[in-house]
């Protein structure tokens, strides 16, 4: 929701360089969907331990997670997640 592709992936080049340890938790995922695009619904906890930290920090909320087929293979289109 904040960006595209370029702004994903320097998102995530920050959360790996800045971050020793990390954990992504999926719960009580819903699934539906139709011939074209097929939807994950549920809750997420992340857990983040930073570079110098000493605690984990923890992110919960909700998470909607969009997929197609493609081939053989399945592809995420859309990701939106919703702290707390």
């Amino acid at each position: 929701e904040r960006g595209g592709r370029a702004r994903i992936r320097s998102d995530y080049d920050a959360l790996f360089r800045g971050s020793e340890m990390r954990s992504l938790r999926l719960r009580n995922l819903r699934w539906s969907g139709d011939d074209e695009v097929t939807r994950a619904e549920g809750a997420f906890v992340a857990h983040v331990l930073r570079r110098g930290e000493e605690s984990m920090r923890e992110v919960g909320g909700s998470i909607r997670v969009e997929l197609v087929k493609r081939g053989d293979r399945l592809l995420i289109i859309g990701l939106y997640h919703t702290v707390g």
